[in-house]
């Protein structure tokens, strides 16, 4: 099993942390799943830099070259450049999701692509 993140960060900020949580809680229920963490540069230093603690719970960290720009235009092309960059079959979390439950079930769907909805946002989309 494959979770993958992708995160634009200056280091020590809230999308770090919320993405070291979300891993964290994966971790807590699948021990020995991946966790990659597709990233830029950028935030692979800074990460780095401030020896965050993301960086021992994530198996690997992904640099994918990226456009300059803003931090939310970076985090949108690593997030497109995924099927680029991640062999096999994968679940992509946002940095807010905590995982609550075992996520087997996820696994087994034969489904070439599957989603849900964002329900942190009007409408629910």
């Amino acid at each position: 099993m494959t979770i993958t993140y992708c995160l634009t960060t200056q280091g020590a900020d809230v999308h770090a942390v919320s993405t070291l949580v979300s891993a964290l809680s994966v971790r807590r229920l699948h021990p020995t799943v991946r966790i990659l963490v597709l990233t830029d540069a950028d935030s692979a230093k800074n990460l780095r830099d401030c020896h965050h603690a993301l960086l021992t719970v994530a198996d690997e960290l992904i640099i994918e070259s990226v456009p300059d720009g803003p931090a939310a235009l970076r985090h949108r092309f690593i997030k497109t450049r995924q099927r680029n960059r991640v062999a096999g079959d994968f679940l992509y979390l946002d940095a807010d999701t905590v995982v609550v439950a075992p996520l087997d079930e996820i696994f087994q769907s034969t489904a070439p692509f599957a989603a849900v909805p964002n329900h942190n946002s009007p409408g629910g989309v």
